[in-house]
């Protein structure tokens, strides 16, 4: 073979190799579409906290008063400006979350909106969580109407993913309602037990708690 026949076979080869390139690029490119594509809906599928959605709701603010595992009952003042420690609970039995109340707020019988914070260990009182409302624990005592929110934080990879009343764990609920149910009788006071509402009955006493007169 002549030099211009062998300058004439690369210029004819060349661009065949370099189709067979681009070609397998093509297939490079969608094999890796591909796993990002799976990786994503995993991630979605995830209930890995925050990781598990996008992140498009505001978060509520609760402010805790009894941390959970607490037999002092804590209470917000508002002259002293601060929690001071209204008893202690004469049962045996503990707070099974945190709970406290969502600033800005008013219920029917005049007191901030109450709430029960689901937290892997206790935080202190005082502190502010940013929180998810998922359902409404419905009650009522010697002052009237007694709601109480329930709330998953955003930011524990434990309870972030919950989104709804059927996502809380059936023994954590059963733990609530035994909780309130028995809570006050040592101290000869009642509590009716109206039971479990979904989130969208939550949401709707809380829009309503904020703007109501405080």
């Amino acid at each position: 073979m002549n030099a211009s026949a062998a300058k004439s076979s690369e210029v004819t080869t060349g661009p065949e190799r370099g189709a067979g390139h681009d070609l397998h690029g093509q297939i490079d490119d969608a094999a890796a579409e591909h796993e990002v594509a799976e990786l994503l809906e995993h991630v979605r599928s995830s209930p890995m906290g925050m990781l598990a959605r996008p992140v498009t709701e505001e978060p509520v603010h609760c402010l805790v008063e009894i941390p959970k595992g607490s037999r002092n009952k804590y209470t917000w003042d508002e002259e002293l400006g601060g929690i001071k420690l209204d008893r202690f609970l004469f049962t045996s039995v503990v707070y099974p979350t945190d709970y406290g109340f969502i600033p800005g707020t008013s219920s029917p019988k005049g007191t901030p909106l109450d709430a029960m914070v689901c937290v892997s260990a206790p935080t202190f009182p005082g502190c502010m969580i940013p929180v998810r409302v998922i359902a409404v624990f419905r009650t009522s005592d010697e002052a009237g109407q007694d709601d109480k929110l329930l709330c998953v934080p955003f930011e524990d990879p434990n309870w972030s993913h919950m989104e709804q009343l059927d996502d809380l764990p059936n023994q954590l609920r059963d733990e609530i309602e035994h909780f309130f149910s028995i809570y006050k009788v040592p101290e000869g006071k009642v509590v009716e037990i109206q039971g479990w509402e979904p989130r969208e009955v939550a949401e709707r006493l809380l829009a309503e708690a904020r703007v109501r007169p405080q």
